[in-house]
């Protein structure tokens, strides 16, 4: 027998904030559109002024845009989700109301995207790893990113998998024995089609929410650990390559870092503030829209990264000032006389002799 809703005052909650709920609709619809605009400018200049970037190391980059870009189309026209806190009970406000079965699914869609573009963040960090301390091919790093797609694509859908298992069937009997409590809540019930949520009642429920204290142990734990051993072998290993390759490989530890801050800042934070609240059952003032507050940093994520690209990736800070006309700010090429200054050796500072040792065929530029 599920146990009972607890229900008492969310209907002068929900009323007090529906006025907020137009609000999130407009907000996430025109940012939205706007970072439509962001990625395609940054898809721009990477096509055209990244040629020189290593094609595993763009596909990095690629990865960690277009990820974001979709969450963030996903949350602007088609489901934007809103919580009354302290109510485990999930409303849409954007179009598609069809029932509380539909919200369900729909939050395990956005809930699925967001795990892809946090596995996308985190495998950045390895593959970071893998390029500067080991000796690896071209081909073996492309095979990296593929293992790497496999693996989150699998892990990503037995989530949604769980994320299936975990919705509550008995949504319509629980309405109905709530609104023999209230029958004024059948008004915002069926309006915003909102999806009762049981975390105690669903053992798939509290897998996913062991494994999200597993996943912020990793962020914790594990990624200083091979972000500090990536830069302590870079930091070795710096006379032994072209200054070409050494500030590619400084700007991926940077573009890493700053995708974990900002990852972390608007997405990590407030999704783990959210769920501590919901755990606790912490009820703000009824005025208060902490779901707004909530909701509304996650779509900066779009134009932080691209922001990023162009603040630490010079071609491409080069070929957008040159875009928007500010060519005086862009240095002239400059004539290659050598391709000695493009290559990974450990003889970059010495006369070129015929040995069989290997280069840092992972770091490599075409």
């Amino acid at each position: 027998m599920p146990a009972a809703i607890e229900i008492s005052g969310f209907y002068s909650s929900i009323k007090t904030q529906e006025p907020y709920f137009t609000w999130l609709r407009r907000y996430m619809e025109i940012t939205s559109l706007l970072n439509i605009g962001f990625v395609l400018l940054a898809l721009y200049l990477i096509r055209t002024e990244g040629k020189n970037l290593k094609p595993e190391y763009k596909q990095v980059l690629l990865c960690n845009l277009l990820l974001p870009a979709v969450f963030s189309l996903y949350m602007g026209f088609i489901y934007q989700p809103y919580i009354v806190f302290p109510y485990h009970l999930l409303l849409t406000v954007g179009f598609f109301r069809f029932g509380p079965f539909v919200t369900a699914h729909l939050f395990n869609i956005c809930c699925t995207v967001a795990i892809l573009c946090s596995m996308g963040f985190i495998y950045s960090f390895w593959f970071n790893y893998i390029t500067i301390c080991f000796r690896i091919s071209r081909q073996s790093s492309t095979k990296s990113n593929l293992i790497g797609l496999c693996f989150g694509v699998v892990f990503t859908v037995l989530n949604f998998i769980l994320m299936t298992i975990g919705v509550d069937e008995n949504q319509y009997q629980d309405r109905d024995n709530i609104y023999e409590g209230d029958d004024r809540l059948r008004y915002f019930f069926d309006e915003y089609s909102i999806a009762i949520v049981r975390v105690g009642d669903k053992w798939s429920l509290k897998v996913l929410s062991v494994e999200a204290f597993i996943g912020i142990a990793i962020v914790i734990i594990v990624i200083p650990i091979i972000t500090f051993k990536s830069y302590t072998t870079l930091s070795r290993i710096h006379n032994m390559i072209s200054k070409q390759t050494l500030i590619q490989l400084k700007n991926a530890l940077a573009i890493s870092l700053w995708y974990l801050l900002q990852f972390g800042l608007l997405v990590g934070i407030p999704a783990a503030t959210a769920m501590a609240f919901l755990l606790m059952r912490y009820a703000p003032s009824e005025s208060f829209p902490l779901a707004l507050v909530v909701l509304a940093p996650t779509q900066l994520t779009c134009p932080v990264i691209c922001a990023l690209y162009l603040i630490v990736i010079k071609p491409l800070r080069y070929g957008f000032l040159k875009l928007v006309g500010l060519q005086r700010y862009a240095p002239k090429p400059v004539a290659k006389f050598s391709t000695q200054s493009q290559l990974s050796t450990f003889t970059s500072h010495a006369p070129i002799r015929h040995t069989n040792r290997h280069a840092y065929g992972s770091i490599r530029l075409n």
